[in-house]
């Protein structure tokens, strides 16, 4: 209220309290303050289905918009086949990642189809924060065929992810990624390239486009048969999906509650007292 809104809303995009970061005291006390913001706003918008269940209340509602992408952006990249410098010089197959690279990587597990895959590239693309996983990025850059080319500008990612042929979703199982929306995912789906993921439920639900591998060796195997099976079929499918989820579409979706929202709040206004 001390903006005088007439409306307001809470966009929650992460588990907050699943950053490495946080410490059980202040897990507890952000969760606490995000308690009470919940309960204040008018509603809440949230990414991804576990968010949902998770910080609904009784007296704030939560609606699901999950992530999305540009897809003419994508779209453009994968007509135009022009490869940034530094990927050019990258042995095909690129098994590539792009986003953050951090704790929420599973380490362990990139290392293990960096070695059983020789004949593979590992391409991480974007910023790297080395907080409480030092060790296992050194030992992971230490391997031949990985290959950190760094945090690139938002305008150029389309290009690095249309120079994949395999999309990767490293993630490690825990608190934070459980209830992600990965942009990623959208965004290799929108190039036609196939995915392969731990099992995040964002991914889950969508098994079939993406594959699920709940181990590191059926990760590899899952990497093998997505780029043996490649086809157009398959790009094609991908690629529609991809365009059935637009963040012209989301906006449209939040439209539609705010305007909900602003109708709700005038009818209250003009009730006549009984």
């Amino acid at each position: 209220g001390r903006m005088e809104e007439i409306l307001s809303i809470y966009h929650i995009v992460d588990e907050y309290g699943g950053y490495t970061s946080q410490t059980e005291r202040s897990r507890k006390k952000l969760w606490a303050k995000e308690r009470q913001l919940i309960e204040a706003v008018d509603f809440s918008i949230a990414v991804s289905l576990e968010l949902v269940e998770s910080k609904g209340g009784e007296s704030g509602a939560v609606h699901l918009i999950e992530n999305a992408v540009d897809v003419l952006q994508f779209e453009q990249a994968r007509e135009s086949a022009t490869l940034p410098g530094d990927l050019q010089s990258v042995a095909k197959p690129r098994l590539g990642y792009c986003g953050l690279i951090g704790k929420r990587l599973d380490f362990e597990l990139l290392k293990n189809l960096a070695v059983s895959q020789p004949g593979s590239s590992i391409v991480l693309v974007g910023k790297v924060d080395a907080r409480d996983c030092e060790t296992s990025l050194e030992e992971l850059g230490k391997l031949n065929n990985v290959h950190f080319l760094g945090e690139k500008q938002v305008a150029d990612v389309p290009a690095y992810v249309a120079g994949f042929d395999l999309g990767l979703l490293p993630y490690e199982l825990n608190l934070e990624t459980r209830n992600i929306s990965p942009l990623k995912m959208y965004e290799y789906l929108a190039v036609g390239i196939p995915v392969v993921s731990t099992a995040i439920p964002a991914a889950r639900r969508h098994q079939g486009l993406v594959q699920i591998a709940n181990t590191p060796a059926e990760f590899v195997n899952a990497c093998d048969a997505e780029l043996l099976d490649d086809n157009a079929a398959n790009r094609q499918h991908r690629i529609e999906f991809a365009r059935r989820n637009t963040w012209d579409s989301r906006v449209e979706q939040i439209s539609e509650l705010i305007a909900a929202g602003l109708a709700a709040r005038v009818a209250d206004q003009v009730k006549v007292p009984s």
